[in-house]
């Protein structure tokens, strides 16, 4: 019961008061494990063949976790410097590899829950539309659609992760934005 009363608290507890305890203490780094296991391993899926994704995701939790008494929290949030870590070990990856990324059109839809089932043909009408026209863009303007609009993360957050500061971030979501939008018109996507 006790243990349950921990997991419990364990879970309503800020992600940068786990991550400062997770060097010591092998269940807070386990909630962390937990909340992001699904959001870096599918940045790895975006970024990488398949069978690599698993791999890579693995790697950066084991480098996640030998580094966790390096997390400070200074000027990051731990959801950033956890991606950071996911963007270094997918860069040595490519180094090492130079292998393409993997089409986003072979990545599997999550499940579709919409009750109406052509609103569900819809929306995954749309959603091959805006994956054959992300899977053309360069790997750096992949990655950055990937982090902005699949993991939700905030161009604070990218700027973290990528090395690049928080305006330049800002400027190119907005430039990238912008050209794709005569794109997805052109598509028949309506704005």
């Amino acid at each position: 019961m006790v243990q349950l009363l921990r997991a419990q608290s364990r879970a309503d507890t800020p992600d940068e008061i786990l991550a400062q305890g997770a060097a010591d203490d092998n269940h807070a780094f386990t909630e962390l494990y937990r909340r992001y296991l699904g959001p870096v391993h599918r940045y790895m899926r975006y970024q990488a063949p398949h069978e690599e994704a698993e791999d890579l995701t693995a790697q950066v939790f084991m480098q996640a976790y030998r580094g966790a008494s390096q997390f400070r929290g200074e000027g990051a949030s731990y959801r950033a410097w956890l991606f950071r870590i996911a963007h270094n070990t997918l860069a040595t990856y490519r180094r090492v590899s130079r292998r393409t990324p993997i089409p986003l059109s072979e990545i599997p839809d999550q499940l579709d829950d919409a009750p109406d089932p052509a609103a569900g043909a819809a929306d995954r009408e749309l959603r091959l539309i805006v994956r054959s026209i992300v899977d053309e863009l360069p790997a750096a303007d992949r990655e950055l659609i990937e982090l902005r609009y699949v993991e939700g993360l905030a161009p604070q957050e990218i700027a973290h992760v990528t090395g690049a500061s928080d305006g330049a971030i800002r400027v190119r979501i907005h430039r990238l934005l912008k050209r794709l939008r005569p794109r997805l018109v052109e598509r028949g996507v309506r704005l």
